[in-house]
């Protein structure tokens, strides 16, 4: 679990790499669904999403939320350089993006094994969780709402990131 989160910090919150998409082929638009490597965490994976359709029911919907999921990854990334690290928002914005890129080593995962299908029926719930709150959160940023971990606990231990450890992960390395 912490080897998960730990390369998460560092690859992506610490360090000073460009923003990035994580799907290069979305699948929808495309043939193929690609999900480009990202050193530490996950290997890139692809498959042919037209093909993988006929026997895997439920797919659309997994490369409809993870082709969701990855924009809000990027949008968080570009909006975090604007954000002062003191400001609470930055935190929670990063809690998302952290959740993202764990999601995202979860799907490249069951891709990758002999029977995804069992595996993904899981993965769209939680992952369309986390798109809910993600997508509430960053559309509501300057309102009054405030982010509650109460009810998205479940879905980062799903994505072997549990939200307490994501939390202080995060504020240690903006304190």
């Amino acid at each position: 679990m912490l080897g998960l989160l730990h390369a998460i910090i560092q690859r992506s919150i610490s360090s000073h790499l460009p923003c990035r998409s994580l799907v290069s082929s979305d699948g929808i638009t495309t043939r193929n669904f690609t999900i480009d490597c990202f050193p530490g965490i996950y290997a890139r994976t692809s498959i042919d999403a037209a093909l993988s359709r006929r026997t895997i029911n439920i797919l659309g919907n997994t490369l409809g939320i993870a082709k969701n999921l990855d924009e809000y990854q990027l949008k968080i990334c570009l909006k975090i350089p604007s954000i002062p690290d003191s400001d609470p928002i930055k935190l929670h914005l990063q809690k998302f993006r952290v959740g993202i890129i764990a999601s995202f080593a979860d799907l490249v995962s069951i891709l990758q094994s002999n029977e995804p299908a069992k595996d993904l029926v899981r993965w769209n719930i939680f992952a369309a969780k986390l798109l809910r709150k993600t997508s509430d959160f960053f559309n509501n940023i300057g309102t009054d709402i405030k982010p509650d971990d109460n009810d998205i606990e479940e879905t980062f231990e799903f994505f072997q990131v549990p939200v307490g450890q994501v939390n202080a992960a995060i504020e240690e390395l903006y304190s």
